[in-house]
């Protein structure tokens, strides 16, 4: 088959999810935004042809949330896969990469902090994948993300992203095991206030679902 976008994601529970955001606005609204997001980035790319969608959620998690959550909110889910990981993020990216590579010619993955994130962008990014191995988007905070795959390379274990110099290491990676790589424009994600009032200034005609979230939170601080 041709392109998957695979979605790597915790369940939105409170106190399970986005940690630093919590930190400003509590774990129920943390966890509402993440829902949000999760659901925009679903939303929009449910509906472009051929491509299949993927959640990759963690060990310790049951699928059948997933599919209630976009049963819910319209979202057809038979467009999308449901696989389990294995152990922290970085053993399930890996994991994910050699599963999905096995069925799809080219694999993009994300994290659902990056709503925003639009089907032009992943349009360059499949595009991108024609011309090298694989491609990305950095981040402002030294990540990586989303970034696609068609052919596999292990560029995640032993290489954690909190130590500074992730991405040249990364890309270093790549090249020990001549894997060819290209970067592509900057993308920001939403892990901290300051990110979401990003968001809600470039972004709200673009992120509904994360919109509503956003709403209800100015509503209850007022």
């Amino acid at each position: 088959m041709g392109a998957c976008l695979a979605v790597l994601v915790k369940f939105p529970r409170p106190g399970r999810v986005k940690s630093r955001l919590a930190t400003d606005i509590g774990a129920e609204h943390a966890a509402d935004i993440q829902k949000g997001m999760l659901l925009d980035i679903l939303d929009r790319f449910c509906r472009i042809p051929n491509l299949v969608l993927a959640i990759v959620f963690p060990f310790d998690e049951k699928p059948h949330p997933f599919l209630d959550l976009c049963r819910h909110a319209r979202i057809p889910s038979d467009r999308i896969l449901l696989l389990q990981g294995i152990g922290d993020m970085n053993k399930d990216i890996v994991h994910a990469h050699r599963t999905l590579l096995t069925r799809f010619r080219k694999v993009v993955m994300m994290g659902a902090d990056i709503p925003h994130y639009a089907s032009t962008q992943l349009g360059e990014m499949l595009s991108a994948l024609d011309e090298v191995d694989i491609a990305y988007h950095p981040n402002p905070d030294d990540g990586c993300c989303p970034h696609g795959l068609r052919r596999f390379g292990d560029l995640w274990t032993g290489n954690d992203s909190r130590d500074p110099g992730y991405i040249l290491r990364w890309t270093e990676l790549a090249t020990a095991q001549g894997i060819s790589c290209r970067a592509l424009s900057m993308i920001f994600d939403v892990d901290r206030l300051d990110d979401l009032v990003r968001l809600e200034n470039e972004f709200a005609d673009h992120c509904p679902h994360t919109m509503r979230a956003i709403r209800a939170l100015h509503a209850q601080t007022r």
